[in-house]
């Protein structure tokens, strides 16, 4: 019935809404349900109402909040979400809605989730100037723990596929400041080590670069 009636009011963006915040809890309920709704056309749904509602930020949050737990440990939904304009949609959000800290967050997390696990979505994502936008979000958004716990992964990801771009679009500084900025939180300060020691591996100019940020 959610899904139906997704179908038969795409014009009203209230019902867009509350179907996505509706799929969120369903998909964060157990794996069988993430099953069920992607088999039913769960993700094309999600995502017309991203792509058919860009500018409403609190649909485009709960409409990747939904595409996050979509994506929660299924590969299948991940894949099916990438080939799906996917990426696409997230990075639009982000880039149209770049104050907002809740869009921001579930953003990040929804391409942490999709990409995690799924190494072979790596490339395309990192092919779409992901790393621009995560960077942007990840500086503007710099005390709020979420963004940083979720963005610091995808930016490795995207770091390994272009190491230089990374360090050219100012990673080292950012991680640098992300770790003293939240010197207590475990996750951004494993993921920051790894981050700086991926890069310190690369070549000897980004090695100098960790040097002297």
């Amino acid at each position: 019935q959610i899904l139906e009636g997704m179908q038969m009011h795409r014009q009203l963006a209230r019902v867009q809404l509350y179907g996505c915040a509706l799929l969120h809890d369903l998909a964060s309920d157990g794996d069988g349900n993430r099953v069920r709704i992607a088999s039913r056309g769960g993700l094309a749904r999600i995502l017309w109402a991203l792509g058919g509602y860009p500018v409403d930020a609190e649909l485009q949050e709960c409409g990747l909040a939904a595409l996050q737990a979509l994506a929660y440990y299924s590969p299948s939904n991940a894949t099916a979400i990438a080939d799906g304009g996917g990426f696409e949609l997230i990075l639009r959000a982000m880039r149209s809605h770049g104050p907002i800290a809740e869009v921001q967050s579930q953003a990040c997390l929804a391409l942490l989730n999709i990409t995690h696990g799924s190494k072979e979505l790596h490339p395309k994502l990192a092919s779409l100037g992901a790393a621009e936008v995560l960077v942007a979000s990840l500086r503007t958004h710099l005390a709020v723990h979420t963004i940083q716990d979720y963005g610091l992964p995808v930016l490795r990801h995207l770091a390994a596929q272009a190491p230089d771009r990374a360090v050219d679009l100012g990673a080292v500084a950012l991680v640098r400041d992300a770790m003293r900025e939240h010197w207590a939180s475990g996750k951004v300060q494993g993921t920051g080590c790894g981050i700086l020691q991926d890069l310190a591996q690369t070549s000897g100019e980004n090695k100098t670069a960790l040097l002297t940020s």
